[in-house]
C-alpha cells in the first residue's frame, strides 16, 4: 500500500487480488484515496445478512454487493479486504490507451456519489474502472472452475446449501414476514450469482457495452449541470 500511495498516479487502476481467484478494483485519485464499487446504504437485517452470512460464506471474497452498490471515495488503507489479498496498481491488464486526465476526472466524479443497481456480469467494479481510465468498460476476470477456486461450494445446490446451512446460525429462530421474504430473495440471488462463478467468462462484448452504454448516460445527465 505504501507503494501505491508514493508512486500512483492519477487514474491508475487499483487491483486487489483475493485469494479466491478474482479480483476488487478502484481508480486512484491521489494522496492514498481511491473511488471504487463499494456498500451501498442498507438497513439492519441486510448488513447481518451480508456480513454474518455471505462473508461468512466466502471469507475470501472481501465486501459483497447485495444487488446494489455505491460509488464511493474511500482511503486505500479503509477499503476492506480479505487475509492474503495484494493489492497493485495493474493498468497493463486491459487494452487501449489511457484517456486524458480531464476526461478520466469527468467521468470519476460523475460517478461519484452514484447508487447502482450491482451485478456480477453486466455492472461490477472492473466495468467502473476501467469505464473511468479508458472511456470503455471491461472485464477481464474469468469465473473461477471447480472446487480448488471457489472453495467448498461449486454448484447451485451446495452453495445455497451454504447460504442457508449459515443462515440457521444466524437466525436460530425462524424469520417471519418481510425478513422471511428478504432472506429467500437473498439467498435464491447470491446462489445464482456465485454458482454461476464456476461456469463462464465475464469478458463477453453484450455486457461491457451495457455497462458501458450506463455509466455514460450517468456521465451525460450530470455534465449538463455540473461543470468539472
Amino acid at each position: 500500500i505504501g507503494d501505491i500511495i508514493r508512486c500512483g498516479q492519477f487514474g491508475d487502476l487499483i487491483e486487489f487480488s483475493y485469494p479466491i481467484g478474482f479480483s476488487h478494483w478502484g481508480v486512484y485519485e491521489g494522496d492514498g484515496h481511491i473511488l471504487h464499487f463499494a456498500v451501498a446504504e442498507e438497513d439492519e437485517l441486510q448488513r447481518m445478512f451480508r456480513e454474518k452470512v455471505l462473508q461468512r460464506v466466502f471469507p475470501s471474497s472481501g465486501n459483497i454487493l447485495l444487488g446494489h452498490t455505491k460509488v464511493r471515495r474511500e482511503h486505500i488503507t479503509q477499503v476492506p479486504v480479505p487475509r492474503g489479498a495484494h493489492i497493485k496498481i495493474s493498468n497493463g491488464r486491459h487494452h487501449g490507451p489511457a484517456c486524458t486526465a480531464t476526461d478520466m476526472r469527468r467521468r470519476m466524479f460523475g460517478l461519484l456519489e452514484e447508487d447502482l443497481e450491482y451485478n456480477l456480469l453486466t455492472l461490477n467494479c472492473e466495468h467502473f474502472a476501467t469505464f473511468v481510465r479508458y472511456g470503455v468498460a471491461m472485464c477481464n476476470q474469468v469465473r473461477p472452475c471447480g472446487r480448488a477456486r471457489t472453495g467448498q461450494y461449486s454448484d447451485t445446490t451446495l452453495c445455497e446449501g451454504a447460504f442457508r446451512d449459515t443462515t440457521d446460525v444466524w437466525f436460530p429462530s425462524p424469520p417471519t414476514g418481510t425478513q422471511q421474504v428478504y432472506l429467500e430473495h437473498s439467498i435464491s440471488a447470491q446462489t445464482t450469482q456465485f454458482a454461476s462463478l464456476c461456469k463462464i467468462p465475464l469478458h463477453k462484448d453484450k455486457e461491457q457495452k451495457t455497462a458501458t452504454a450506463v455509466f455514460q448516460d450517468i456521465v451525460s445527465r450530470k455534465r449538463r449541470s455540473t461543470k468539472f
